[in-house]
């Protein structure tokens, strides 16, 4: 009666853990993203509330790593000074 029972549960535990290893979770991570107090441009002595905007990108992988990599991109935009008002502003 009992050695049914224990193949049984080890079958059932064996099922679940290929079906966790082969699937893995396919999370996506939204766009990020942060304002900030920056220069206009290298060298400028002019500050302006910039919007940085992060986006991840997927990179090709040979299937026998175990390893997924992603690329991280930025946009930069300025914005009105309203977004960075909660923000201490560098003194130049």
């Amino acid at each position: 009666m009992r050695k049914p029972v224990l193949v049984v549960l080890f079958i059932l535990a064996l099922v679940l853990l290929t079906t966790i290893q082969l699937a893995p979770a396919q999370a996506t991570t939204p766009d990020s993203q942060v304002y900030t107090w920056g220069f206009v441009r290298p060298g400028s002595q002019q500050l302006v509330c910039k919007q940085i905007t992060i986006h991840p990108e997927k990179e090709v992988v040979s299937p026998a790593s175990h390893h997924k990599s992603v690329k991280m991109s930025s946009r930069s935009t300025i914005v009105e000074d309203r977004y960075c008002s909660h923000l201490t502003k560098p003194s130049l």
